[in-house]
């Protein structure tokens, strides 16, 4: 069984995680090319004993990672965690894609916490860059770019640190977020935490609060190779 690294040294998949919404929502009928498993059999790979046990220690790893942040940084509050579970066909699932190298078969969780805050963004990257080493010079670097870089506007603003994004005083919202995803041909296993997530209760923290903002830990869990 593979090892985790400790929590502190992981680093949130940004990338790979946004790209979760966009296939999961693409199609539900897969065309699966010659040889590849089928969502029957992916799905017993998806569901067995050996697979939980990694996915219940990804999912522990992200947790941790979110309680470090929220212990070391008091100046957020926070009032909930998101959990995404999915397993996805890989790209081969796609039939315009089913040529294209890539894994039949593709596990992550992601955990998405929704704080509320009083701080100046200035002053919380100054607190995040001293309290978590790990993220301190992303940081930084934001830090020392802030009133040059252009304005989100009506958008949320997504800095350089890894997972984390707030809301802008020019109306960029932290959008709902979207509800879990029925599991299909495409979608080999989803599960989500709360059962209705699109119930993350933004009003009251935005009552609360000067501003919201969100950090999002994910990792992957389990690959399957094609033909495997």
């Amino acid at each position: 069984m593979p090892k985790l690294p400790p929590a502190r040294d992981l680093r949130t998949r940004t990338a790979a995680a946004a790209l979760l919404p966009a296939l999961a929502l693409a199609t539900t009928v897969a065309c699966r090319a010659p040889g590849e498993p089928s969502a029957e059999e992916l799905r017993d790979r998806a569901t067995a004993p050996g697979t939980g046990e990694v996915r219940a220690r990804a999912l522990d790893a992200v947790q941790a990672e979110l309680d470090e942040v929220t212990q070391s940084l008091p100046e957020l509050h926070r009032y909930t965690v998101v959990v995404r579970d999915l397993c996805l066909r890989g790209q081969g699932w796609d039939y315009e894609l089913q040529d294209a190298p890539g894994p039949a078969l593709e596990c992550s969780v992601r955990a998405t916490a929704y704080f509320g805050t009083d701080e100046d963004m200035p002053a919380l990257l100054r607190r995040i860059a001293e309290a978590l080493p790990d993220y301190a010079e992303a940081a930084q670097e934001e830090l020392e770019g802030w009133g040059r870089a252009p304005s989100a506007g009506h958008l949320p603003w997504e800095g350089g640190i890894p997972g984390v994004e707030w809301e802008t005083p020019e109306g960029g919202l932290i959008d709902d977020p979207y509800p879990c995803q029925d599991e299909s041909d495409g979608i080999i296993y989803s599960r989500c935490t709360p059962d209705a997530p699109e119930e993350v209760p933004l009003d009251e923290i935005r009552g609360a609060h000067e501003s919201v903002l969100t950090w999002s830990s994910s990792e992957n869990y389990l690959t399957v190779p094609r033909n495997d």
